[in-house]
Formats: C-alpha cells, structure tokens, sequence
C-alpha cells in the first residue's frame, strides 16, 4: 500500500481591503442604488444610471455620486477604476 503525499495547505493570503465601491459596482443592475463604503472610508449614495460594454471590450458603469455628479468606471485587471469618459453628455441628468 502506497502512503498518500502528505498534502500541505499553503499560507493564508493577506486579506485585500474590503472593496465597497467594486462590490457595488459589479453586482447592480441598471437603475439600482444603494450606500457604498469608500476607499477612504467614508459614506456614498450612488445610483448606475447606465451599464455597457465599451469598444474596448470592458464592462462599464456610469454611477450617479451623492448629489447628482456623474462618475464613469470600466472594468480592468486591477478592478473597477475611474474612467474619463469619451463623449460629452450621458444619459445622466444634469443639474
């Protein structure tokens, strides 16, 4: 009989910081708001005013921030990351 390799668990990766605004981003649907806790630890209101796949491929969400300022994020390697977007005017309302 053959002894089994003795099967070793490898060390606990360090926990990567809670990503609220990621969380957040990757799981809600067009129109759906909610509070999401910031990298920096503070409180925000947000809204995806709209969900697509831009010419590049990448998933993207314009969120409408607190009091109505707009902010575009697209999907990358490292997460979901702030992006200019490329047209003026969106489907968000402006005040």
């Amino acid at each position: 009989m053959r002894d089994a390799p003795a099967t070793t668990t490898p060390p606990a990766a360090a926990a990567a910081p809670r990503d609220g605004l990621g969380q957040f981003l990757g799981g809600a649907a067009q129109g759906q708001s909610g509070r999401v806790v910031l990298a920096d630890g503070g409180l925000a209101q947000m809204q995806v005013v709209r969900s697509y796949a831009a010419a590049s491929g990448r998933e993207c969400r314009e969120v409408l921030v607190g009091a109505g300022r707009s902010s575009l994020y697209c999907r990358s390697e490292q997460g979901w990351t702030a992006t200019r977007p490329l047209l003026l005017g969106s489907g968000a309302a402006r005040p």
